[in-house]
């Protein structure tokens, strides 16, 4: 850094105006501009967009193209549903709906299972690595090393107990977790006229937890098609 900086005071003028040795790039300033704007929020590869553009030189050469631009990045695309435009209609017509509550979410109970496996979070087997060390493994035990499933709610009134589930998650064993869990829940605070929230499940969703639901009249908020889960039951 001393030098760097002894070399600045000795001739600021010519500082930074050393010439590159090596041979020159065949790319051209708009030829590299052609390949980005030609990969632009594409899937294409570098092949592709080499035989497109008639560049006379190799793939290597079109991905050091990419290497040089700050704005283009190789990324993992994000899964999303598919939507139409009867999904997107409705996702607005929720968001207007509830953009204006307020006070109204105190009355509102989020609820939601949820699994835990016992050898590790699903999809949380990544860190980050240091190539100066050994790396990591972690190893499963025989079978999966199994997991526990619980159920909760809460609400601006506090928290439900936690319940085990000890059977696969349908219809006939999501109506007994909501009756041993979310009705105590509710009878505790029986002046309050509660809106509950869950997710599109299909156990959530048959029409035989819908008819147990309404049966124990129940006032539910709910979701449209394909809609994201934003349920803050997730962050609990």
């Amino acid at each position: 850094m001393i030098k760097v900086i002894s070399t600045f005071l000795k001739d600021p003028s010519s500082y930074g105006t050393a010439k590159h040795t090596g041979r020159p790039s065949k790319l051209g300033v708009r030829d590299k501009r052609a390949i980005s704007r030609s990969a632009s929020n594409t899937t294409k590869s570098c092949t592709s967009i080499r035989n497109e553009l008639n560049l006379p030189v190799s793939r290597w050469t079109v991905n050091r193209a990419f290497n040089s631009d700050r704005n283009i990045v190789r990324s993992k695309m994000a899964k999303c549903p598919r939507l139409d435009k009867s999904h997107k209609a409705a996702r607005l017509e929720y968001a207007r709906k509830y953009m204006t509550w307020n006070e109204k979410w105190t009355i509102v109970i989020f609820g939601d299972e949820k699994k835990f496996n016992l050898d590790c979070p699903d999809g949380f087997n990544s860190y980050w690595r240091d190539l100066r060390k050994e790396p990591r493994y972690y190893s499963k035990r025989n079978f999966g090393g199994g997991n526990v499933m619980v159920f909760a709610c809460f609400s601006s009134y506090g928290r439900s107990k936690l319940t085990f589930i000890d059977h696969p998650m349908d219809s006939l064993m999501y109506q007994n977790v909501l009756g041993d869990n979310l009705m105590p829940y509710m009878k505790r605070f029986r002046s309050v006229s509660f809106k509950f929230m869950q997710d599109n499940a299909s156990c959530h969703a048959s029409a035989k937890t819908k008819k147990w639901i309404s049966d124990k009249k129940i006032s539910l908020i709910d979701h449209p098609s394909r809609n994201p889960d934003l349920n803050p039951i997730k962050n609990l």
